[in-house]
């Protein structure tokens, strides 16, 4: 379990954020962003060099952009479970892991209107990571975890509580959450016999 940041991009929103403010100079959208994200997981040594895992995380971003006395923030989350397998190096107080994965992910985007309201918009779809693991052993129960990772996602077009599609105002192409990412882990492990 533990703590991660990435750098992302979902570009059909970013196109969509860019024509929704009013902004004259649209280079304040960056197409890239940071983002953070809180994991856990379940690790199940199969063989001596190959693991299965179960990981879920909960990934969290946010825009905000000022406009003269207006504010347009833009929150969006995604619940990130994956199924992993992982080929690993072991050395005496170390493991080595290099894996690949997907999973089916559920994502939400709110859309601040002011007043305290919101526009909540849901979607969903596949998620791919692969990633390289370095975990070393702590004590006979504990460990530490760094990795690195690099994601990817096809999550379908965002949809409000009536089924009606976020559009672009400017080309009304519907607006999605697919993008890509690469982005760090840190935290701790705990283990069973």
């Amino acid at each position: 379990m533990g703590m991660g940041i990435s750098m992302s991009t979902a570009s059909s929103l970013v196109d969509y954020i860019r024509n929704d403010i009013p902004f004259t100079n649209k280079d304040s959208v960056k197409s890239f962003g940071v983002g953070l994200e809180f994991f856990g997981a379940f690790d199940y040594d199969v063989t001596k060099n190959f693991s299965v895992k179960l990981d879920y995380s909960y990934f969290i971003k946010s825009l905000s952009y000022n406009y003269s006395y207006f504010t347009y923030d833009y929150f969006y989350s995604i619940h990130q479970p994956y199924l992993i397998g992982s080929y690993v190096i072991r050395g005496s107080t170390y493991k080595f892991k290099f894996g690949a994965g997907l999973g089916y992910h559920l994502a939400q985007l709110k859309k601040d209107i002011g007043a305290g309201s919101d526009l909540v918009y849901n979607a969903s779809g596949l998620g791919y990571r692969g990633e390289v693991v370095f975990a070393g052993m702590l004590s006979n129960r504990l460990g530490s975890y760094a990795s690195g990772f690099i994601s990817g996602s096809s999550i379908g077009t965002l949809k409000d509580k009536d089924d009606i599609p976020l559009k672009n105002s400017q080309t009304g192409e519907e607006v999605n959450l697919s993008g890509f990412g690469i982005g760090l882990r840190l935290g701790l492990s705990f283990y069973f016999d």
